[in-house]
């Protein structure tokens, strides 16, 4: 064989391991996420010559009424057949965390039918004995904590189908300003690079009680023709009861019409894409007194009289005491993962450096980064001095993303250091909270926390919610969102500003004699400076008032009066249900019994008529339209990659072992290629 075939033989071998090394890490990069309860999950596409566009289009739209702290919202989901022949979409989507799901709906052509709500395996029985039987039906899941998933049986060609769910939820002030967050698509979650996707979903359905893991098909809005990206539409009716200082969204462009003291808000361009949360935030005007928000429906049939009650601290003045105040010892736990490139991490960064410049030289910090693994800045705290906070500036300024987010270890990192007498330790977490296994890290939080309070900030335009709001609940902290760089110092700011001062601790809620109240939290929380104190309570009857006392130092309580308080307000019975809901599930990661608490959860959503994690709303057309049900084409919905976030994501970790074992098998070919070369010329 002669010199010239022989390079042309290495060059058409190394052409060939590049193509196929790229066609891997290209199918790696698309498959960064966990796998479903069942089978045929991804996104089917149909076209002509080189025009393609998905099999099953949706459309959203967000109907949106704010009364007070109460928000009412309708999600309509449009789901589209571009198939020739009948069709059964799937669709994974996030919804609020602390949503109260009470309706749903299918709308085919003219017909309304309305869903109803049964235990989760009853309801899988009866969308699959309709599907089977050619019936058009739809069946909507919660699979985790704030991951829901909508089926939608036989949808004939060229025919829509409106899945329609109704959810109420409470908006609490944070320093003074209401936000209302919608989410519109799922950041892809980590799953961990030891234990093998199937063996990883087993353990967390077996440690935790919930479903095994689910996925979610996330796709660029490049990857798709601009036409046919998911979109949703805004219409925000807003009655905030007084008079707003500023109306505002960080996360899109709107267009506020305003009349006496009610807005409508919606999106600027009418529609957008469903590529990160929807934040619209309003602000009242300043005062100097605490404010009560009291909200009672009266319902004998469901138990009595039901409360929300919600203590709002003043703006402009100072707490009343900073006695007993000790030395803070800063633990900055910075998410450096995959998925936090770009921009994310930019924002990450920055935040950690505007917090380490704000240290006076008696408090005491330390970092943690971390993806794959978690590492320290320093092997023990040291003091904010000039020297020390210059030094770990330029230590943040330098760290790049990538790998994976094993937010577990991360945090036990951070818990694990030993503690420095005298110093009250405070660990901020700042991360897109990616990641899978929600529960075995709650767990480790509630275990492993000790007198430490914990304070989450979420990163990017879609970040995991559920998981930010739970952590710092458990954590005994607070929970804050930066969706760009333009909010990093006044989110930080905010944040640093409830840690210089003392929390208000052991609240008891004190009621006239002869009258009990079952609250939630049953439990209440500390109480932070510019933090709201909410509490939904079922009471057997209405009380004149209730008194909160505690503790900062010195001793503190407020007497609110509730005679006047009118019965009229709707909806307020089944969030009580839904907080309730919430601490049984919290049970999950306090060593609770599973079998009990899911049967406590299942007899509350069904006496108020509520989705769950245990109960599912499904929806049945009578008279059966596919005559061949076998035949049906199954397509998966996509979402949007969350802006800001770019692919691959650290994921399983495989896409880099992926890449680096194929570069290995370069260098292998480079080499072993040489030699013979090398040998048949010598010959």
């Amino acid at each position: 064989m002669s010199m010239r075939h022989l390079i042309m033989g290495r060059g058409l071998m190394v052409l060939t391991v590049v193509c196929f090394c790229w066609q891997v890490v290209q199918q790696v990069a698309l498959s960064q996420t966990l796998p479903e309860e069942d089978p045929g999950h991804g996104v089917l596409m149909l076209g002509k010559a080189d025009e393609w566009t998905p099999a099953i289009l949706l459309e959203t739209r967000l109907d949106v009424q704010v009364n007070g702290p109460i928000a009412n919202i309708t999600l309509s989901q449009d789901f589209f057949n571009s198939y020739d022949n009948f069709a059964e979409a799937s669709y994974l989507f996030p919804m609020p965390e602390q949503a109260a799901i009470y309706a749903m709906q299918i709308q085919i052509d003219e017909r309304v039918i309305n869903g109803s709500i049964a235990e989760k395996q009853v309801a899988e029985v009866i969308y699959n004995q309709a599907r089977a039987a050619g019936q058009q039906a739809a069946i909507t899941q919660q699979l985790s904590g704030n991951i829901f998933r909508t089926r939608v049986a036989h949808i004939g060609s060229g025919q829509s189908i409106q899945v329609t769910l109704q959810y109420r939820q409470v908006l609490e002030p944070h320093n003074g300003r209401f936000s209302l967050r919608l989410p519109t698509t799922i950041s892809p979650r980590y799953q961990g690079r030891q234990v093998p996707v199937e063996a990883q979903a087993v353990l967390i359905n077996q440690a935790s009680g919930r479903p095994p893991a689910w996925t979610a098909e996330v796709v660029s809005a490049s990857d798709l023709p601009i036409e046919n990206i998911n979109l949703f539409s805004l219409a925000l009716d807003l009655n905030a009861g007084l008079e707003l200082a500023e109306l505002s969204s960080s996360s899109h462009d709107i267009t506020v019409l305003q009349q006496d003291q009610r807005y409508q808000v919606s999106l600027a361009d009418q529609f957008d894409l469903m590529d990160r949360d929807v934040v619209i935030e309003w602000e009242p005007l300043a005062t100097t007194q605490p404010q009560l928000v009291a909200l009672r429906e009266s319902r004998p049939d469901s138990g009595g009289e039901f409360g929300l009650l919600m203590l709002i601290p003043p703006q402009k003045t100072s707490p009343q005491s900073n006695a007993g105040e000790l030395p803070r010892e800063m633990i900055f736990v910075l998410d450096r993962s995959g998925s936090m490139g770009g921009e994310l991490m930019r924002q990450a960064s920055a935040s950690v450096v505007f917090a380490l410049q704000q240290l006076s030289p008696q408090d005491r910090f330390n970092i943690i980064d971390f993806s794959d693994d978690a590492q320290r800045w320093a092997p023990q705290t040291r003091f904010g001095n000039a020297a020390n906070v210059s030094a770990a500036v330029q230590y943040v300024e330098q760290l790049q993303a990538g790998g994976g987010t094993n937010i577990a270890d991360a945090l036990h990192t951070a818990l694990s250091l030993p503690e420095t007498s005298g110093w009250l330790r405070q660990v901020v977490f700042i991360t897109d909270g990616s990641v899978a296994d929600e529960a075995g890290v709650l767990r480790m939080i509630n275990t492993d926390l000790g007198e430490a309070r914990l304070f989450t900030v979420g990163i990017g335009y879609a970040p995991n919610s559920f998981f930010m709001r739970k952590a710092a609940e458990l954590g005994r902290g607070t929970q804050h969102m930066i969706g760009d760089l333009g909010e990093v110092k006044p989110q930080m700011q905010a944040l640093l500003s409830q840690l210089r001062h003392p929390v208000l601790r052991d609240i008891e809620m004190q009621l006239p004699a002869g009258l009990s109240a079952e609250h939630y939290p049953a439990q209440l929380p500390d109480l932070y400076f510019g933090e709201p104190l909410l509490i939904a309570a079922r009471f057997e009857h209405w009380p004149e008032w209730l008194q909160l006392e505690g503790f900062d130092g010195l001793p503190w309580s407020q007497r609110l009066q509730l005679r006047n308080v009118p019965a009229h307000s709707q909806g307020i019975a089944s969030l009580w249900a839904r907080a309730k809901m919430t601490e049984l599930m919290d049970g999950r990661y306090q060593g609770g019994d599973a079998d009990q608490i899911r049967a406590q959860v299942v007899e509350l959503a069904l006496e108020h008529q509520l989705l769950s994690e245990y109960t599912s709303f499904v929806a049945v057309e009578q008279q059966p339209v596919n005559p061949d049900p076998d035949s049906v084409s199954s397509a998966s919905v996509a979402n949007l990659m969350p802006r800001g976030m770019s692919f691959p994501q650290g994921g399983n970790g495989l896409y880099g072992w992926y890449l680096l074992g194929g570069l290995a098998l370069l260098l292998f070919l480079f080499s072993h290629a040489g030699r013979v070369v090398q040998v048949t010329h010598r010959a």
